[in-house]
């Protein structure tokens, strides 16, 4: 779910009376599709186009292990290197990232985890890391404009 701030109920209102009005919706995930049917759009004008990643654009170009970012963050070649991109916030899921994250980690395995992105739960997700006692093996790395760069 995404947070409400007060004007949301007035936005909602008018994208339920708006949509069945379009030519043509394209939605981004399943449960969009279904909501935008259940609102009137015929399926004719409705198309899914899921959120994806351009697998020309993010290849990899040098083994992980000789990344600049690795070195930039004194992380070994040995290290396995868990990377998560995306708005901060709750309906994102990087809360229940971290926690499996830590059962991982608690397991022995040789783990570290970069989250890049902003957002409101930030705050909250640092707060997660501290009560867990990783600060040394998850970064949040705020927000990152080179994307490809943070794939290498």
């Amino acid at each position: 779910c995404v947070s409400h701030a007060p004007r949301t109920r007035l936005y909602y209102a008018l994208d339920r009376w708006c949509l069945p009005r379009y030519d043509h919706v394209i939605t981004v995930a399943p449960s969009l599709e279904t909501a935008v049917r259940e609102l009137g759009v015929p399926a004719a004008r409705c198309s899914l186009l899921l959120n994806a990643v351009d697998e020309l654009v993010f290849v990899r170009r040098a083994a992980a292990a000789h990344s600049p970012l690795r070195a930039k963050h004194g992380v070994g070649a040995g290290r396995l290197v868990i990377g998560a991109l995306g708005r901060i916030s709750p309906e994102k899921g990087f809360d229940a990232l971290i926690e499996s994250f830590a059962a991982l980690a608690g397991a022995g395995h040789d783990l570290e985890l970069w989250i890049a992105g902003a957002g409101p739960s930030r705050g909250d997700l640092e707060a997660r890391i501290g009560r867990l006692a990783l600060r040394e093996r998850i970064t949040l790395l705020g927000h990152v404009e080179d994307t490809v760069g943070l794939h290498q």
